[in-house]
């Protein structure tokens, strides 16, 4: 029998070094590669870039700031890039499993 929440940590190992989008509470988004995830749920990207919150009269577009911890406490919502590898990969297994 596996120890409880090995599905858990296998879910996050298969984010390692994907592209992932994060948005926290101030509107403010991050879009970079998952690295890691501490104890305290804290997540951290590298290659990140930060895009503002929306802003009607605002012309900004993204900034490079690297690597990056965000704080869970933060984060509002995580999506995870998905290309068309992805998705013929994910069709062949549905398919033949």
């Amino acid at each position: 029998m596996e120890p409880p929440g090995r599905d858990k940590v296998r879910d996050l190992q298969a984010l390692l070094a994907r592209t992932l989008r994060i948005s926290i509470q101030d509107g403010r988004s991050f879009v970079g590669t998952f690295a890691c995830v501490d104890r305290e749920k804290n997540i951290v990207l590298s290659s990140t870039e930060e895009y503002p919150r929306p802003a009607p009269d605002s012309t900004d577009g993204p900034r490079f700031i690297g690597l990056i911890m965000v704080p869970w406490r933060w984060v509002v919502q995580v999506e995870l890039e998905v290309n068309s590898d992805d998705l013929q990969a994910s069709y062949l297994d549905d398919e033949y499993t």
